[in-house]
């Protein structure tokens, strides 16, 4: 699981834009601002419970007034999930009861995996995907087999980036924003390769993909993503966290 945290400035007269409050401008897949023309929902993490969910009412309250003071900066939060694995589903649960929504970023090939074989698979089914996405969670794309895609040529890259993203359309999903397989963009790429992962993954369809790298939360300094960012294919976030933290008495957290 990675998250990314963007910070939007406060708007005319010192007044922020918070979720349940002021109107802010449209977010599009992935937390990423809109481009022109593009009509994106709420970053999932700010969707509120669709009707009929369990936890609807409670979400659908309006929010107690906030203490912020003016010219406060706001602050969002992208809680993203990669490799398409059945526990997820958990996660999405554990958002849902708490009003949130995730992005999961899925692989078409392991969502057949999952239905194909059940219990058996490592995967969550094509009907889960679905089901996450009707409720009101974002499926992203995250290529066809994993690869380390800085490594790879242009026409591997392409067949993996949107060859991915036909196939989940094809199944219903949305799929408008694009993970990088372990942060793997190159920063330097090699013209012998073709066009660059970022060249590729821009013209793919996609509005947005997100890297695994950018900031550390060990460095205070490094800051936080803007928003919208400053490149919306080069989406900052933190490294992946892959173990359930435990509390002090050894529980999961």
């Amino acid at each position: 699981m990675s998250s990314v945290a963007a910070e939007r400035p406060a708007g005319p007269g010192g007044d922020a834009a918070v979720a349940g409050g002021a109107q802010s401008p449209p977010l599009g897949a992935g937390g990423v601002q809109s481009s022109p023309g593009m009509e994106g929902p709420l970053a999932p993490s700010l969707v509120a419970s669709p009707p009929g969910s369990s936890d609807a009412g409670a979400s659908s309250q309006a929010a107690p007034p906030l203490d912020v003071p003016a010219g406060a900066p706001t602050v969002v939060v992208s809680l993203t999930f990669d490799d398409t694995f059945a526990p997820q589903l958990e996660a999405a649960a554990i958002l849902e009861v708490r009003g949130l929504r995730g992005t999961f970023y899925v692989n078409s090939p392991r969502l057949h995996d999952g239905s194909a074989n059940g219990a058996a698979s490592l995967y969550m089914s094509v009907q889960s995907a679905l089901e996450l996405q009707a409720r009101g969670h974002e499926l992203g794309g995250h290529t066809l087999s994993h690869p380390l895609l800085s490594t790879l040529p242009e026409s591997e890259r392409v067949r993996e980036i949107a060859g991915d993203r036909a196939q989940l359309l094809g199944l219903g999903l949305q799929a408008r924003s694009f993970a990088y397989p372990s942060g793997d963009a190159e920063t330097v790429s090699d013209p012998a390769l073709g066009r660059s992962v970022l060249d590729v993954a821009r013209t793919s369809g996609y509005s947005s993909g997100r890297d695994t790298n950018g900031f550390s939360l060990n460095d205070c300094n490094a800051g936080p993503e803007t928003l919208p960012p400053l490149d919306p294919f080069r989406v900052r976030s933190i490294r992946s966290v892959n173990d359930t933290p435990e509390g002090p008495d050894g529980e999961l957290l």
